[in-house]
């Protein structure tokens, strides 16, 4: 791995980073695993970096009958199913693209009752 281009270095300086240094490490980690040049690209980032009004069409979408938990659980179920689909239903390499623990994975896919017979 020779580095990041460019615009992915001004995408990572620019953005909040919520989850501390650690998301940061574990994003970096992903882009490693998932890139197939000597340099993280664009392609090798999650959607959530690539586009600022991603969060603004999140939240914009938010129906106001929907309670903040509801809310987040919805996102959390379309993280999740994407992430058990990019991994072909293997729950370890999923947990891994989310930047969790596999039994963190496992007890997330059983509170939100996803169903992960039709991803593998």
């Amino acid at each position: 791995m020779s580095g990041v281009t460019e615009d992915v270095m001004e995408i990572l300086i620019n953005f909040d980073w919520p989850g501390n240094i650690r998301e940061l490490e574990n994003l970096i980690e992903r882009a490693v695993v998932l890139t197939k040049s000597k340099i993280i690209s664009r392609e090798s980032l999650p959607p959530f970096l690539l586009s600022s009004s991603d969060e603004a069409k999140i939240f914009s979408a938010v129906d106001n009958e929907l309670t903040l938990r509801d809310h987040v659980q919805s996102v959390q179920r379309k993280a999740i199913i994407s992430a058990l689909a990019r991994a072909k239903g293997v729950q370890k390499k999923a947990a891994g693209l989310l930047g969790v623990k596999p039994t963190t994975l496992n007890e997330m896919i059983k509170r939100l009752q996803i169903d992960i017979t039709d991803l593998s």
